[in-house]
């Protein structure tokens, strides 16, 4: 997840809510708004059932937070956000494989925005970005809100959920001709209740959410 738009106007526009009559109300908290409370791990199986396999986990930062996606209890991919009122900015990615690669961008990238909406244009954006060890180059990255709908999940239905497209390109890689990569189904408040993502054999799959665990149970998000 990666994008940068014209970031002095996204933050200005999203610095506040719409209010039901039109009026601008209080600021909306991104944070919250993505149900990115430090300490949460959310816990996903494949759609087919079974033990959670896939988790996200919530962890403070000094300057924001990370957001650990795990395989099996174990990290796969950490993202460090930000937060400027309505929007989430992305700084760095670190991926955990055979060996650590970190990817810090040079300009902080649009990671979401609150409130999201089926009218909304696509999130669209690009960053310069340095890999350590590895070259440095461009990454683009588009989100579009694809429809709101109601979603049920094992932990309970959503009826305001949407679902979202992320594509991604990149300049090292096939001419960064961007590709969808992931599907998410967003309940704002609560979280992310689904993901379409590969899973441990690189085959695309359903993983919805089972459980929100919290304090100390977070050692143990999606560790079967």
């Amino acid at each position: 997840m990666k994008w940068f738009a014209v970031l002095a106007m996204a933050m200005g526009a999203c610095s506040s809510s719409t209010g039901n009559g039109g009026d601008a109300g209080p600021p909306i908290t991104a944070q919250a708004y993505y149900g990115l409370t430090s300490g949460q791990c959310f816990e996903y199986t494949e759609i087919d059932g079974g033990l959670p396999t896939l988790g996200l986990r919530v962890v403070a930062d000094s300057s924001g937070l990370e957001l650990h996606l795990l395989r099996h209890g174990l990290d796969s991919r950490v993202d460090y956000l930000v937060f400027d009122g309505g929007v989430a900015l992305l700084t760095q990615q670190d991926f955990v494989g055979g060996q650590l690669r970190s990817r810090v961008y040079a300009t902080p990238l649009l990671w979401g925005q609150a409130p999201l909406a089926t009218s909304d244009p696509a999130l669209t954006s690009q960053s310069a970005y340095q890999d350590s060890p590895g070259a440095a180059g461009t990454e683009s990255f588009e989100v579009d809100v694809l429809k709101e709908l109601p979603f049920t999940a094992a932990a309970g239905a959503f009826p305001d959920a949407f679902e979202l497209s992320y594509s991604a390109g990149d300049s090292l890689v096939s001419g960064g001709a961007p590709a969808v990569i992931e599907r998410r189904w967003l309940a704002p408040d609560s979280g992310f209740v689904d993901i379409y993502t590969a899973d441990d054999t690189g085959n695309f799959a359903d993983f919805t959410l089972v459980d929100i665990k919290g304090g100390a149970a977070d050692a143990g998000c999606a560790a079967h």
